[in-house]
């Protein structure tokens, strides 16, 4: 029983809850904004279909990256022999139609999300991983798309259009810098633009995003969709992510990359919640 529980980790739970609460922030801001009639019954079910799919994309992405995080990440759960790479295949294929079905029974829009995430993340752990970019922009929209998922349960999308702007660019800077973070042990393995292009683009061009996130990240407030305690939070957010920014310019190798990684991340989260308390139209 410890063991199939440990197996769970494959779908990084806390990642999962993560893109719940990003769909949660979609539908109150979406709903607050306009006034509309919060529906329980949608909201509860769009937090649990973020959750399933999110964890069926975690999940497919092991199975295929397998070989990789043999040396990149040994303990994770196929490698470390935890799970075997048919059950999680099985178990992502499980998620990815339980996260489809569920977000029928909320409308039509929702549904054409869920559907058309799904594909990306199957086809980005698949294929789109090895091309240079084109994985990076496909996990950065899906990040961002959490905040519209949960604006179209109250089929209303568009003030939440900055938030998934905002989302996509500083989630690009980061995994093209974790490319740049795993660049020993991706050569030979799959093409990134740290393999291909060199260390010096890939922190260029994870910085020149991130930098454009935190230059666009007062819009909220301007727009007057978010009030200023939002603006004071992520300007503490914005702080880390110039430190990371200005470490991964002034190195641009691998050890800069991981000091951003670990930076952006806290940053992240402090974006998250101002995004979270904007949500509830604190001001």
């Amino acid at each position: 029983m410890n063991l199939k529980f440990k197996a769970l980790k494959i779908i990084r739970p806390l990642n999962c809850l993560m893109a719940s609460l990003a769909v949660f922030i979609g539908i109150t801001l979406a709903s607050n904004f306009f006034s509309m009639d919060l529906s329980f019954y949608n909201s509860i079910i769009a937090l649990f279909v973020a959750f399933f799919i999110t964890g069926a994309g975690n999940t497919i992405n092991d199975y295929y990256d397998y070989k990789i995080d043999s040396y990149n990440a040994p303990n994770r759960p196929i490698p470390s022999g935890i799970i075997k790479r048919k059950e999680a295949f099985l178990l992502s294929i499980t998620l990815f139609l339980v996260g489809i079905s569920l977000s029928y029974f909320i409308n039509w829009f929702c549904f054409s999300l869920a559907l058309f995430n799904s594909l990306i993340l199957f086809f980005y752990a698949r294929n789109l991983k090895g091309v240079p970019l084109s994985g990076n922009v496909s996990v950065s929209y899906l990040v961002g798309s959490t905040f519209l998922f949960g604006a179209l349960v109250v089929s209303e999308v568009k003030v939440t259009l900055v938030l998934f702007l905002l989302a996509t660019l500083s989630t690009l800077g980061r995994e093209i810098a974790k490319d740049l973070e795993d660049v020993e042990g991706d050569k030979e393995k799959v093409k990134t633009i740290a393999t291909e292009y060199g260390e010096k683009i890939s922190a260029n061009i994870a910085s020149f995003s991130t930098l454009l996130a935190v230059l666009l990240s007062p819009i909220p407030f301007i727009l007057g969709y978010l009030g200023i305690i939002y603006l004071l939070i992520v300007l503490v957010a914005d702080s880390l992510f110039i430190f990371g920014i200005k470490e991964l310019l002034i190195n641009k190798n691998q050890e800069s990359a991981h000091y951003f990684q670990k930076i952006s991340k806290y940053a992240m989260l402090i974006s998250l919640v101002s995004f979270l308390v904007g949500s509830f139209g604190f001001t």
